[in-house]
């Protein structure tokens, strides 16, 4: 028997990055959150002074709004559209 299986995902990955921030203001996680209606789908970073870390989601496509929380620090909410099999970068960078 032959099955065809038909998964529909999309992915958004990246870089979280600091700037300005040294080892006692960076906390030592980043959380990456996308919503879309009442779907969430999250995932958690190391928070490296100096370097970029990096992250990937496997999402539904549509609309998503995605932030970066990285202790009391939170990003603007970027929104993005994603196609079935699409991969976008979405990167954040804490600091000045």
């Amino acid at each position: 028997m032959n099955e065809q299986i038909n998964i529909q995902a999309a992915y958004i990955h990246g870089h979280v990055g600091f700037a300005g921030l040294d080892r006692d203001v960076t906390p030592p996680h980043v959380e990456i959150v996308a919503t879309q209606d009442r779907d969430m789908v999250n995932t958690s970073v190391p928070g490296i002074p100096g370097e970029a870390s990096r992250y990937c989601l496997v999402v539904k496509p549509g609309p998503w709004n995605i932030t970066a929380k990285c202790g009391p620090l939170e990003s603007k909410p970027k929104q993005i559209n994603l196609n079935p099999g699409q991969s976008l970068e979405v990167d954040f960078v804490f600091g000045s």
